[in-house]
Parts: C-alpha cells; sequence; structure tokens
C-alpha cells in the first residue's frame, strides 16, 4: 500500500471511495491494519518511560514461549516412554497384581 495523494478538487471521501469501490474488502482491511499500525506506533512515541517495561515483557514471553515449547517436547517424550511400557509384556504380566492392589485399597477404604 502506498501513499494515496488527493488531487485538487477531489475530497478524501470521493478517493477513498473510488479506492474501496476498485480495491474491495481485502484493500479496506490491509488499510485498517496499517492504521492501527501507525496508531500504535504513535501512541508507544509519545510513552518513552514504558519502553524498559514493554521490552521486559516481551523478554519475559519469549522465554515463556520457549518453556512452554520444551514443556510440549518433554510431554511428548513421555508420552512416547509411556506407551513403551504400556505395551511391555512386563507390564502385561504384572497386570493383575496391579489390579489387586486397587481391590485391596478400595477394601481397605470401605
Amino acid at each position: 500500500m502506498t501513499r494515496i495523494d488527493i488531487a485538487d478538487g477531489l475530497t478524501e471521501q470521493q478517493v477513498f471511495s473510488d479506492l474501496i469501490t476498485a480495491q474491495g474488502a481485502d484493500w479496506v482491511t490491509a488499510l485498517r491494519q496499517r492504521a492501527h499500525a501507525a496508531v500504535d506506533r504513535m501512541a508507544w512515541a509519545g510513552m518513552p518511560e514504558l519502553e524498559p517495561q514493554l521490552s521486559a515483557l516481551k523478554r519475559g514471553i519469549a522465554e515463556l514461549k520457549a518453556t512452554a515449547a520444551a514443556s510440549a517436547r518433554k510431554e511428548r517424550e513421555l508420552s512416547r516412554e509411556l506407551e513403551t511400557v504400556y505395551a511391555s509384556r512386563s507390564w502385561w504380566i504384572t497386570s493383575p497384581l496391579r489390579r489387586l492392589r486397587q481391590i485391596l485399597l478400595d477394601w481397605r477404604k470401605a
């Protein structure tokens, strides 16, 4: 999107109406996004004292994302290990013992 020049004798409304008609909804969406970004830049430029806090928050977010990614990798790894245990022969052989243990625990609670 480039700068829009308003020719002499035309109003901004006429020029933008013609552009909206010619370019369609995608152009309007892009224009809105750029307007929001421009307003954000102007707002932050007016508050330089908040920049250190904003930078710290951005670093914190990046660290949390990295931690979440590492946790997701670890969860996948542990899930694969657990699947291996469940598929193992020893898991099936000891199944009756685990059931007996649960029965005894339930009996003690009753």
